[in-house]
């Protein structure tokens, strides 16, 4: 753990337990440079043994201090929800036992993978037709943990998206920043990553603010926008931000959104998408089409297209530990 982190964790009342392998490492993808840019990689995807990805930073704070008020957790997901996985993986850690309020979304070997998963651990998964029912299922979850438990559960939202689960990635931009100051790349002008439930930009986006980077946050919209947009980023980052410092003020020109890869839908395959996923594969990565195969897609066009340049690290969000 750096300095900064340090000196900002001892001054906050949450816990935090390590569960990852820090840092992730950075690397080259020299060959998806542009004319206008660079592209480099934080391996984001190795960062666990038992499953890697985005939700591992969120589950080391989300976890402890679930476990401190419940013996029961309450999320929700989709089918093929990194985060539903990521949590089925850890939670067991600290004797949490996890419910699961899953809803369909398009079927890709990803999902049913995921899915796959999730059926074989110890979850009681709560099943809904579509996001119209997901709150009476929510309600439905919870009355019948709290009949048989004696007990509410904790409820963590989607994505494991809420400000102490968003601490993860202030940790992550202040490690970005270590590893800039070491020498692994050059400070990076553009951070690209997707926007799914908002607690990954929303962390950078207050990381990087306390870091000292000037580097900008490109999220890549791949949720509706009726869910998670500009605004409601924003309003949890500066959230987040409080937990920290009070007296802060998040500067909001730090984040970019793009809205143009989103495709037909959430999950819906997309050419732009599956274009990057084979690019990516030739370099060794593993994407996927819900979330990082997208946000690649917008970031190379942006680098393309010269609205982007200079040095871009993309992070990667899924997990490509075997599992």
């Amino acid at each position: 753990m750096n300095s900064r982190l340090s000196q900002i964790v001892s001054g906050l009342k949450y816990q935090r337990s390590k569960l990852g392998i820090w840092p992730t490492g950075i690397e080259r993808l020299q060959s998806l440079d542009t004319e206008h840019g660079r592209l480099w990689c934080k391996r984001e995807d190795l960062s666990g043994k038992l499953y890697g990805g985005n939700k591992v930073r969120k589950l080391e704070w989300l976890l402890p201090n679930a476990a401190q008020l419940s013996r029961s957790i309450l999320t929700m997901g989709a089918t093929g929800s990194n985060h539903l996985v990521a949590t089925c993986k850890y939670a067991p850690q600290f004797g949490l036992k996890v419910h699961a309020v899953v809803s369909p979304q398009p079927v890709t070997p990803h999902v049913v993978r995921n899915a796959e998963i999730m059926e074989a651990s110890e979850a009681t998964l709560w099943r809904c037709d579509g996001e119209f029912a997901v709150p009476f299922t929510i309600s439905r979850a919870w009355l019948s943990i709290k009949r048989k438990t004696g007990e509410s559960p904790v409820w963590i939202r989607a994505g494991g998206s809420n400000p102490i689960g968003s601490l993860g990635w202030v940790e992550a931009a202040l490690e970005i920043a270590e590893q800039v100051k070491e020498g692994l790349m050059p400070e990076p002008s553009c951070i690209v990553v997707p926007l799914g439930s908002g607690g990954t930009v929303a962390g950078l986006l207050v990381g990087l603010q306390l870091s000292g980077l000037q580097s900008k946050v490109y999220g890549v919209r791949v949720v509706s926008r009726f869910l998670v947009n500009r605004r409601s980023t924003l309003s949890l980052a500066r959230a987040t931000l409080r937990l920290i410092d009070r007296d802060k003020k998040l500067d909001p020109s730090r984040l970019i959104v793009d809205h143009d890869f989103y495709g037909e839908g959430y999950g819906v395959e997309s050419p732009a998408g599956l274009a990057a996923i084979e690019s990516a594969a030739e370099c060794g990565l593993k994407l996927e089409p819900t979330y990082t195969g997208k946000a690649l897609a917008a970031g190379l066009y942006a680098m393309k297209t010269g609205a982007i340049s200079g040095d871009i690290l993309y992070i990667d969000t899924v997990s490509s530990v075997e599992v």
